[in-house]
């Protein structure tokens, strides 16, 4: 299906008004390659006590899917069941978790995975996520994470990721009782509405724009997210 938002850039190039349509942006058939090629499946709820905390890396495994999809025509291979989607979020925080044993750093911040509640996957920092997007082997994207205090600047800079068909993974603060990662997919400022994957339990979401606000919100009041493209 043809947007608006796709044609913002073709028009802005050939010196035409886009303002009618500049505060709309989505990824195209994001839903459609999720809902078909099993992104549902990845569901933390599936396994609280295992993957409770492991958003962040399901997040990721959500748009790894979605590209897998638009660019090969083929689901990633550790969809198709609960038992093979844990398997790639062990192999992720493996991954990490060899980076914290190396001491290495990505973009300055170190990568620092422990795991001090038993066997549970512990959190993860946004520029743990860039480190596994842009270095794990086959990956090899670009995954630009970024964090500001003015809301209107994040949601500027986010609908232009997603009119450049970037899914945004963002780290909410008010979703749940604890920071949660979910991955936006569309956002429409004319009609307040803002659709997102949520790894909790493999649903996408259609919330309304000001609640979402309201709950990006960090404890550190920034507005933190990801373009992965």
């Amino acid at each position: 299906m043809k947007s608006y938002s796709k044609l913002v850039i073709l028009l802005s190039s050939l010196g035409m008004s886009i303002s009618a349509y500049a505060d709309r942006g989505f990824v195209t058939d994001f839903e459609i390659n999720a809902l078909s090629n099993n992104t549902g499946n990845i569901d933390q709820s599936s396994n609280r006590t295992l993957l409770g905390r492991s958003c962040g890396p399901m997040a990721l495994l959500a748009v790894y899917n979605h590209y897998s999809v638009e660019n090969t025509g083929n689901e990633a291979g550790f969809v198709a069941n609960q038992a093979v989607i844990e398997a790639a979020v062990d192999r992720l925080y493996n991954y990490m978790r060899t980076a914290t044993n190396d001491s290495v750093s990505h973009n300055g911040y170190p990568i620092d995975i422990s795991y001090e509640n038993g066997n549970q996957y512990p959190t993860t920092a946004i520029w743990e996520l860039s480190y596994i997007a842009e270095n794990r082997d086959n990956w090899n994207f670009t995954a630009q994470f970024e964090a500001t205090r003015d809301s209107q600047s994040a949601l500027d800079a986010v609908i232009t990721h997603l009119q450049l068909d970037r899914p945004v993974i963002a780290l909410t603060n008010g979703l749940y009782l604890v920071q949660h990662y979910v991955v936006v997919y569309e956002i429409d400022e004319e009609n307040e509405i803002v659709r997102f994957f949520d790894p909790l339990d493999g649903d996408f979401v259609t919330a309304s724009l000001t609640d979402f606000i309201a709950y990006w919100d960090s404890e550190s009041g920034a507005y933190n997210y990801m373009s992965i493209y």
